[in-house]
């Protein structure tokens, strides 16, 4: 039993050539189906099985807690937590995270209204100020929206779940909100309102108009790990799309 111990020790400094070896991750992150969801008493989703590929490609295991996202924040910034998924790249969230190189995702951004509403936005969100926008507790949506709620060119309120935002909409509370194109779509399909809730298309075009995209990552606790686990975790990532197991993951939930 003795060497089989030793033997297994050996093959983790092998694999891990740092203070953290061969244990469980524990791993924050959000209900965002079919990103991140828990099913059949167990984590899963796009991101969460991509992450878990990488993780045990280095010698991890991976343990996910779902809460709502500013927790999952909190959790990761106090050290409760390894790891968090599914997060953008900010300069605060980067003082106590080290993001890996190779985004996770790419979020393409939308705004949503009730169908029956001819709300538009204009480039810059000019004249947006009276329109009362919900939002993600904690979210970012990439570099330009951020900047305009944070200089009041956007008014906002913001919840824990994009269905209380889909909720606030059908009461009237809101005038829209901000989400992901594909976790926006599989909820309003959950709750049977695709038909009821369009995307704002852009003012003066009858396009659909994006607001952007927003890279999202797994980062790592500054508190548990030094910055070599998120390059390491870039370049296993790396590999996994070039050998085509990321768009395989993917594709196995569409």
């Amino acid at each position: 039993m003795r060497r089989i111990l030793v033997a297994a020790l050996a093959v983790c400094l092998l694999l891990l050539p740092h203070a953290a070896l061969c244990r469980d991750l524990l791993v924050a992150t959000f209900d965002n189906p079919p990103l991140e969801f828990y099913d059949d008493d167990s984590a899963r989703g796009v991101n969460v099985d991509i992450a878990r590929e990488c993780l045990q490609r280095m010698g991890y295991g991976m343990i996910v807690i779902f809460v709502p996202w500013s927790r999952a924040l909190k959790m990761v910034r106090t050290g409760e937590v390894d790891a968090i998924l599914d997060a953008g790249w900010t300069a605060e969230r980067s003082k106590y995270l080290h993001f890996s190189d190779e985004g996770i995702y790419r979020e393409e951004i939308f705004a949503f209204k009730l169908r029956e509403r001819a709300l538009t936005l204009s480039a810059g969100f000019e004249g947006a100020g009276k329109y009362l926008v919900g939002v993600g507790r904690g979210t970012s949506y990439g570099l330009e929206v951020d900047k305009a709620i944070l200089s009041g060119r956007l008014v906002v309120e913001s919840v824990t779940e994009i269905d209380n935002n889909i909720q606030k909409l059908l009461r009237g509370r809101i005038d829209m909100f901000f989400a992901d194109r594909l976790g926006a779509e599989h909820a309003l399909q959950r709750m049977g309102l695709t038909g009821s809730i369009h995307i704002v298309r852009q003012a003066g075009s009858n396009m659909e108009y994006s607001l952007g995209f927003s890279t999202t990552y797994m980062a790592f606790s500054s508190r548990a790990f030094d910055p070599e686990i998120a390059r390491r975790f870039s370049m296993v990532l790396r590999g996994l799309k070039a050998d085509g197991t990321v768009q395989r993951i993917a594709d196995s939930y569409n």
